[in-house]
């Protein structure tokens, strides 16, 4: 019965650690100690809205989160991106992550069938990308949302690694082809507003992606070539290969 006790009182403390609180802004609002530069309220646009900024240990909390979640997708892991949002509390984040599902509706096969996915992905996908160059973001929520909305040249500041590059430019690239396949399907369909998908089906492929796999390597090989060539940058600094 101890051991279920200590289990209790250990998730109890956890629920606690799993939230950013934005504790010190809100204090400083409430003390009327918020300088010019510090927002006056603390719902999530507010830094947008106001073009302010939260408290600095505040904001160290939420690049802590950013990291995470872009650790995540980068892992092709945005289910747990969508749960560590969930478990910080932050529920606005978790749906805003949620929008890739693709549509499916059983229920025209089946009555009983299921439905799920998002029926206007295509308008997140914009808002994403839209996402991806709001001013004031981190490089990395920048790069969160536009892993997410296909722009690549948001992407690409936030890779660290030859690895983290190539894996951008192959997502960009599927992903790419994945909604102008989907996009010129609805369009060929009479019975569908087609206004939400004349742009990805006339679109050509967003700048900087590469035709091929052929060519995204040699954008790697030539951007990385003088890091190969530095001695000081022989060692990847993830292992202890050597990179010359």
């Amino acid at each position: 019965m101890t051991e279920y006790l200590y289990l209790i009182l250990l998730f109890w403390c956890v629920s606690f650690t799993l939230q950013i609180s934005l504790k010190k802004t809100l204090r400083s609002i409430q003390q009327h100690k918020n300088g010019p530069q510090i927002v006056d309220a603390t719902d999530p646009d507010a830094p947008f809205r106001q073009h302010k900024k939260w408290e600095a240990e505040d904001t160290e909390e939420e690049q802590s989160l950013l990291m995470y979640l872009w650790q995540f997708i980068r892992c092709g892991e945005l289910a747990k991106a969508i749960e560590l949002c969930r478990k910080f509390k932050q529920f606005w984040r978790a749906a805003a992550l949620s929008g890739g599902a693709l549509w499916h509706d059983e229920q025209k096969i089946d009555q009983i069938g299921a439905v799920w996915g998002n029926r206007k992905r295509f308008l997140w996908k914009q808002a994403c990308t839209k996402l991806s160059v709001q001013e004031g973001s981190s490089v990395c929520e920048q790069a969160i949302f536009g892993a997410l909305g296909g722009n690549l040249s948001r992407v690409i500041p936030n890779c660290k690694t030859w690895e983290d590059q190539a894996w951008a430019y192959f997502k960009t690239m599927v992903d790419t082809t994945v909604d102008q396949k989907l996009s010129s399907h609805w369009m060929s369909r009479p019975d569908v507003n087609k206004t939400h998908f004349q742009s990805f089906a006339n679109s050509s492929s967003p700048a900087g992606i590469c035709a091929d796999a052929e060519s995204v390597f040699k954008r790697l090989d030539s951007d990385h070539r003088m890091r190969y060539l530095t001695p000081d940058l022989a060692s990847c600094g993830h292992c202890q290969c050597r990179r010359v």
